[in-house]
C-alpha cells in the first residue's frame, strides 16, 4: 500500500491482478534441468477456492490474515480512486483433466462441471467445456 502514492503520479486509475485465489502452486511436475529442482507455478490460472485470497502471498500470515489483508489492500485502492480488476478464469482448476486430483468441483459433480465425450482416434475419454 505504500506504493499508492507512486502509482497516483503515474496517473494510474485501474490496477488488474493476476489470480489471487488460492491455487496449487506445486502442480508443476517438470524440474529445473541446472539445479533439478522442481518448478513451482506462479501464475495461478488453477484455482482450488475462488473465493480465498491464495495464503502465500499474505505478509501477515496464511491462517485466515490473508482475507483481511486482501481487503484492506482493495479499501485502500478504492479511497485513493484506483479500480482494482482481478484476473479470474473459471474454465481452469486444479483439477486439471480426468487425470488429475479430485478436490472439489468434481467431487460435487463431475458431469456438471465437464462434459465427457469419446474421441474418434482412440477410445480415450476426453473432457470438453460444458457449455449450454
Amino acid at each position: 500500500m505504500e506504493k499508492i502514492p507512486y502509482l497516483k503520479t503515474l496517473g494510474v486509475t485501474a490496477v488488474e491482478l493476476m489470480p489471487v485465489q488460492e491455487f496449487n502452486e506445486n502442480s508443476v511436475t517438470r524440474k529445473n534441468p541446472q539445479t533439478k529442482e522442481r518448478l513451482k507455478n506462479y501464475w495461478g490460472y488453477d484455482s482450488v477456492a475462488y473465493f480465498a485470497p491464495k495464503a502465500s502471498y499474505s505478509s501477515s500470515g496464511g491462517l485466515g490474515q490473508q482475507k483481511l489483508e486482501f481487503k484492506e489492500m482493495v479499501q485502500a485502492f478504492h479511497k485513493a480512486g484506483i479500480e482494482v480488476i482481478l484476473d479470474v478464469v473459471f474454465n481452469h482448476t486444479a483439477e486439471g483433466n480426468e487425470l488429475g486430483p479430485t478436490l472439489c468441483f468434481r467431487g460435487m459433480d463431475n458431469a456438471i462441471f465437464t462434459r465427457w465425450r469419446m474421441t474418434s482416434a482412440t477410445t480415450r475419454i476426453m473432457p470438453e467445456l460444458a457449455i449450454p
